[in-house]
């Protein structure tokens, strides 16, 4: 199974227009702007990160499941397993979700490292306040994302003069209260490694 390879950075929103004039003259093509909204149904923290199961209505709805492994060379590996649900399957797990947050988000795809990259341009709204983050993705093979994460980061710092990367999305939802039902750790839907995603 292939290992999720991303790089998160925090940008000033007025630094936006010239991020996606530079994405373009990489040959980057804009997939549209979305607007998203996440539910989640489960969270733990383990010792390399967070893991969750996710619901996400982007137009079209999908579950999802995140956790962190440890590699061979002892470096951490994100993995993700996620599959389109029905809209009434949507509904009703999302009623059973912990908490939620809305984003918008503007995709550019284009070729990087022999490989396709996805960057996306997340705006949140917290306590009346745009935050805005820049995010590169590519898969890899599980032995290789780490080198793989020290490359798309040098590439960012060196297209988009961004250079410490964000901490993790939920310890942002945490610091800005918006995710405080999990103070206390819940149970994952699924067992690692033999992970799944039916949720009944």
């Amino acid at each position: 199974m292939p290992a999720e390879v991303e790089v998160k950075f925090r940008v000033f929103k007025k630094n936006l227009p010239q991020i996606m004039a530079t994405l373009e003259s990489l040959m980057f093509l804009s997939a549209g702007m979305e607007s998203i909204e996440d539910y989640f149904l489960a969270v733990e923290r383990s010792k390399a990160g967070w893991n969750f199961t996710r619901l996400r209505d982007n137009g079209r709805y999908w579950l999802t499941v995140k956790d962190w492994v440890v590699d061979r060379q002892g470096n951490r590996v994100r993995r993700e397993e996620e599959r389109e649900i029905s809209g009434r399957k949507f509904r009703r797990l999302k009623s059973k979700s912990l908490f939620g947050y809305r984003k918008t988000r503007q995709n550019f795809k284009g070729i990087a490292f022999g490989g396709e990259m996805t960057v996306s341009l997340d705006t949140v709204k917290a306590n009346n306040r745009d935050y805005c983050f820049i995010e590169a993705e590519m898969e890899s093979e599980v032995d290789n994302s780490e080198q793989l994460r020290r490359k798309i980061k040098y590439w960012a710092t060196l297209c988009f003069g961004v250079y410490k990367e964000a901490p993790p999305m939920m310890d942002f939802l945490i610091k800005h209260g918006m995710a405080l039902n999990i103070s206390s750790p819940c149970s994952l839907p699924f067992s690692v490694p033999n992970r799944h995603l039916d949720i009944k």
